[in-house]
């Protein structure tokens, strides 16, 4: 479980750093426009919010990893789940706010407005066909980075 725990941090910090790259992408030298701008191919047209979900999916994954240590141990087992529930809680809420103020700023765009009625959930992705590209390039990425630091750990 600790490896699957591991995998699953590894997947979340990746998909996080892509989705913020693809975002810097989009946005660059577009600071203080009032016109929407994306991004919404790749990760973000399996979700509006990926980044807050691979954050989710990071801290998921220590959760997980970590859950043999705790052992019979209920003070850890609750302090962990309350930590994990926070971090869900938090994320969630950002989510939301986000969400709101993109449509205070974008609402009526044409291309904002494309992005949200084409079916693009807030959070967790649901259409499985289009997720594949976007979840198997963060897993390719997470399985190459730990082959990579397994080989400089030797």
């Amino acid at each position: 479980i600790s490896k699957v725990g591991t995998a699953l941090a590894w997947f979340g910090a990746v998909t996080e750093a892509i989705t913020d790259t693809q975002k810097f992408l989009a946005k660059k030298g577009k600071d203080g426009s009032s016109e929407f701008v994306g991004p919404t191919s790749g990760w973000y047209s399996i979700s509006r919010h990926p980044n807050y979900l691979a954050e989710i999916l990071f801290w998921f994954g220590i959760f997980v990893g970590g859950a043999p240590t705790l052992q019979n141990n209920i003070a850890a087992w609750i302090m962990s789940l309350l930590g994990m529930s926070g971090i869900y809680s938090i994320m969630s809420n950002a989510t939301k706010r986000l969400d709101g103020r993109q449509v205070e700023n974008y609402g009526g765009q044409e291309k904002y407005e494309e992005w949200i009625t084409s079916g693009v959930p807030l959070l967790v992705p649901t259409n499985l066909i289009r997720s594949i590209v976007p979840v198997l390039l963060s897993v390719g990425l997470a399985a190459t980075l730990i082959k990579i630091v397994q080989l400089l750990a030797v």
